[in-house]
């Protein structure tokens, strides 16, 4: 495919020489008045033009070549303020919030985008929390909310409550395993507040 653009290329080129040629060699004996200078400039300076504009969609093209698809990098915000954790490849997020007051530890699924909440049947997640070399298990409750009219056995919120939240700023987490409609994830493992080590592209 490389090699058919380089030869239609070369060709482009090559009539554009001998239009150039032409331009500039072959006007007729005697009609000096009916092909002034100045015509022949034009018709050079559109040669040229057209020339440029060759080379430049011969750069587009290439540039634009490859698998077609799109790295570009953007960035998601967790719409409690937590900390949030890729769950496949863009398929779901999880987002942790820590109140330290309460000691509390909050889970919320979300979309591929962190915009949406995902809901499950899921009575609890388990998770394990690593503070300071020691492991803090945890059982996540799920939870009804009024406002999103969620319920226990179709929500997308999880809730624990423990003395160590309350002091812990900083902890390793692991999810054994957890399964979104249908989708199954396992052995999560992320640091909070860091969340997921390539999130926010």
């Amino acid at each position: 495919m490389e090699g058919g653009r380089v030869w239609s290329f070369a060709h482009a080129v090559g009539g554009l020489t001998v239009l150039v040629g032409l331009a500039l060699c072959e006007t007729p004996r005697g009609a000096a008045s009916l092909y002034p200078m100045t015509k022949k400039i034009k018709v050079l300076v559109l040669v040229i033009g057209a020339a440029v504009a060759l080379v430049a969609g011969a750069g587009c093209s290439k540039k634009s070549g490859g698998d077609g698809h799109s790295h570009a990098h953007h960035h998601h915000t967790a719409p409690h303020g937590g900390t949030l954790v890729e769950l496949g490849d863009h398929q779901y997020n999880l987002e942790l919030v820590r109140d330290a007051g309460a000691g509390t530890l909050t889970v919320y699924l979300l979309d591929g985008h962190a915009e949406n909440f995902v809901r499950v049947p899921m009575p609890v997640i388990a998770l394990v929390a690593t503070v300071k070399g020691v492991a803090q298990p945890l059982t996540m409750m799920a939870t009804a909310n009024a406002a999103t009219g969620e319920t226990v056995g179709s929500t997308s919120q999880f809730v624990a409550q423990a003395e160590w939240v309350k002091t812990a700023e900083q902890f390793e987490v692991v999810v054994p395993g957890i399964e979104i409609r249908g989708a199954k994830f396992t052995d999560v493992k992320f640091n909070f507040p860091k969340g997921s080590d390539d999130h926010g592209h």
